[in-house]
């Protein structure tokens, strides 16, 4: 049975409901190019114990075999198995543009036939935040409409909005008799507060959100829900590290038989929460019994012995062609024998089976030129006794802060959403001037500063190329595809409008734009947001290598673990050296920066 995108579906894709958000460095690109909604065919059969038991109308398991789905003739899936077991957490990973994405979308939308009557899947999208500044009361007829619809019409899954705030969930249900209103005041009161929310944020207008704090919203939206499966895509991007953690504990401890299917770049989070691991890849759907990590370390066991076993049936090949070549056919027989041992070796329950070995994902190269050396030595920031308010404001952000850094020094800033980190940033790039203290930069220092304000400025009517000629006119188109490759922007991407590129796309496109000029340092502020786990290694292995000086803000604990924790010590025979570490930790809280010297497992603990 075939069953096609509908109407419904493809208005949604105007709005960017149905764009698969997913990277891709290839030219078979999922994105169009063009402002036509794509086109999602999928087929699908249900499995044959379910369909003759009649089970569709009382499980909350998913079995489907044959699933095949393309968009706008692009095969993303073929013949594929699709299994989501009762309370299970899946991590579904897979190559940028594989179609993680589409296949959360077919889900959700009731694309694919044979999905269970009786079951209620809610979806996250990654770019899914709404800027629309709807009134309170336009909010509740449309949540009242989508909780009707999720509760009453079988064959219609809801899709997320992010625009409710708890007091459009208590008018909600009060209208409901499904369970007493004050534990649902409770539970949405708990909800929002996990994920950041203070008293004051839960009765503001949504309005007054930024895109962030929306995408908090959206997610305590599915939490308090409690679908039968929820589809998350990049559920921490824009979270605070105590809000990850936080999350993390909920949907371990709190969410009871939901199952679940994430997409996440954030590998201690996937490792964290999911069970089991789905791997998308070369168009098929495989499990494996349990985290990614250990996916990860099965695969690189099975690479590892391949290698092995192709080392020793290079050297059996050699010597039996030594062997032929000498006429000695004792020594050939040995070999034959050896040869025979070797074909069991490792594999003595897998006997004659084929043995399905992963092959490595190619991950487009990401480079990070160095900069020329400076003219003379010296710090490239200094901050004395810095303070910082905001006008109007009577708190400081930060007070009495102080700091050297130098060409190659490492430094990360850990705090909450809103502590203070980007404030302080701000001020490090001298786009505010600090309220009191002394702020020296080097004459000569470039910088490079990366920030999501960086990639909203992005001129969505623009391509990469046209955007990068804007900022720097004396390039060529040549110089500038040149200069996207080193960042895995290839192809026709160069040639596609920032509206239609993906999360991770336009990240990539404004962290180009920043390195142009080789910066002496770099400013990253949360630029792992939208990129996938492929991607945020070859980021790592591009930023190890950076000769420059680097200033983190990151709540991805892997990601700064590999650029702050591995980064080898300088010896110094000098023991009144007194120059700061390479490497340094600062907290920023309640107004204070303070150096932390106990790593990154300490502080997750510490939150």
């Amino acid at each position: 049975t075939t069953n096609t995108t509908t109407a419904r579906t493809k208005r949604r894709a105007k709005k960017g409901a149905v764009e698969d958000p997913e990277d891709t460095t290839n030219n078979n690109s999922i994105n169009d190019h063009s402002d036509t909604p794509p086109t999602i065919v999928a087929i699908s059969q249900q499995s044959r114990f379910h369909r003759e038991t009649r089970l569709d109308s009382v499980t909350k398991e998913i079995d489907l075999m044959q699933v095949n789905i393309s968009v706008n003739q692009l095969e993303l899936l073929v013949d594929a198995h699709l299994k989501i077991k009762p309370g299970v957490r899946y991590g579904l990973v897979g190559q940028n543009g594989v179609g993680k994405t589409v296949l959360m979308k077919c889900m959700a939308d009731n694309i694919l036939v044979g999905l269970p009557q009786n079951l209620h899947i809610l979806h996250i999208a990654q770019l899914e935040v709404h800027s629309e500044a709807n009134t309170a009361r336009q909010q509740l007829v449309k949540m009242e409409q989508e909780y009707a619809e999720l509760e009453n019409q079988k064959d219609s899954k809801t899709y997320i909005t992010p625009q409710m705030t708890h007091e459009i969930v208590t008018s909600v249900f009060e209208k409901s008799e499904l369970i007493d209103i004050n534990e649902r005041s409770a539970k949405a009161q708990r909800i929002l507060k996990g994920i950041g929310f203070t008293e004051d944020q839960i009765n503001a207008s949504v309005k007054d959100f930024s895109g962030g704090w929306r995408m908090k919203i959206a997610l305590a939206k599915s939490l308090f829900i409690e679908p039968d499966i929820l589809l998350l895509d990049e559920p921490t991007n824009h979270l605070d590290l105590p809000a990850i953690l936080w999350l993390q504990d909920y949907l371990m401890n709190d969410t009871n038989d939901l199952a679940m299917v994430i997409v996440s770049h954030d590998r201690e989070f996937l490792n964290t929460v999911c069970e089991e691991t789905i791997i998308f890849k070369d168009k098929k759907l495989r499990y494996h019994p349990s985290n990614y990590e250990d996916w990860e370390q099965n695969t690189e066991e099975q690479r590892i012995r391949k290698q092995a076993i192709k080392t020793i049936m290079a050297s059996i090949q050699q010597n039996l062609q030594r062997a032929k070549a000498t006429g000695d056919d004792k020594r050939h027989g040995m070999v034959n024998s050896r040869k025979k041992v070797s074909y069991y070796a490792g594999f003595h329950t897998d006997a004659r089976v084929q043995i399905a070995v992963e092959q490595g994902v190619k991950t487009a190269k990401i480079k990070v030129p160095d900069p020329q050396p400076l003219r003379y030595h010296g710090s490239v920031f200094t901050l004395k006794s810095a303070s910082y308010r905001y006008p109007k404001v009577k708190k400081n952000t930060f007070s009495n802060f102080s700091i050297d850094i130098e060409p190659g020094s490492r430094v990360a800033f850990l705090g909450a959403n809103g502590s203070g980190k980007s404030t302080l940033l701000n001020v490090l790039t001298g786009n505010l001037q600090p309220t009191s203290g002394e702020l020296y930069r080097h004459p000569m220092l470039r910088v490079g500063y990366f920030s999501q304000h960086l990639v909203d400025q992005l001129d969505l009517e623009s391509t990469p190329v046209e955007e990068m000629k804007r900022r720097f006119p004396d390039l060529s188109e040549q110089d500038c595809r040149a200069h996207f490759g080193t960042v895995g922007v290839s192809g026709k991407i160069v040639l596609r409008k920032i509206k239609h590129l993906s999360g991770g796309q336009r990240n990539r496109v404004a962290f180009s734009l920043i390195l142009q000029d080789a910066p002496h340092v770099l400013i990253l502020d949360e630029i792992t947001n939208h990129l996938d786990m492929g991607t945020v290694e070859m980021l790592v292995e591009a930023l190890a290598g950076y000769t420059g000086a680097l200033v983190l803000v990151s709540h991805d604990v892997w990601f700064l673990k590999q650029l702050m924790e591995n980064v080898p010590k300088e010896d110094s025979d000098d023991e009144e050296n007194d120059e700061p570490d390479k490497s340094a930790f600062y907290t920023v809280k309640d107004g204070q920066v303070k150096p932390w010297d106990k790593g990154m497992d300490a502080y997750v603990s510490s939150v």
